[in-house]
């Protein structure tokens, strides 16, 4: 790989509900400091209860980089609902992402 080169992630998730504002956050850095990374995409939930696809054309800043993964949500010590966060079938490849593939 080389930089300027567009690269293509792609992946499904899934969140149980949206209380407490949940998020996924996909991030990409030269090194392993997520200060200095670069936000590739961040998913917060939709109102129906099924899985999403999501998928986000960005450009390599460096020939080699970390892919950081983050998954967070508001702190409640309160609430005791059960929450899940899922992640399924990550994909990067060459090249920008396609509209109308791989749905």
């Amino acid at each position: 790989n080389s930089t300027d080169e567009k690269q293509c992630l792609r992946f499904y998730y899934y969140f149980t509900n949206s209380f407490r504002e949940p998020s996924i956050v996909f991030r990409m850095a030269a090194t392993f400091n997520t200060s200095n990374g670069q936000t590739i995409v961040i998913v917060q939930p939709n109102d129906t209860n099924r899985w999403y696809y999501s998928q986000t054309t960005f450009t390599l800043s460096s020939d080699e980089y970390y892919l950081m993964l983050g998954l967070s949500r508001a702190s409640d010590l309160s609430d005791t609902t059960n929450f899940t966060f899922a992640i399924d079938n990550i994909s990067i490849t060459n090249g920008a992402c396609c509209n109308l593939c791989f749905q």
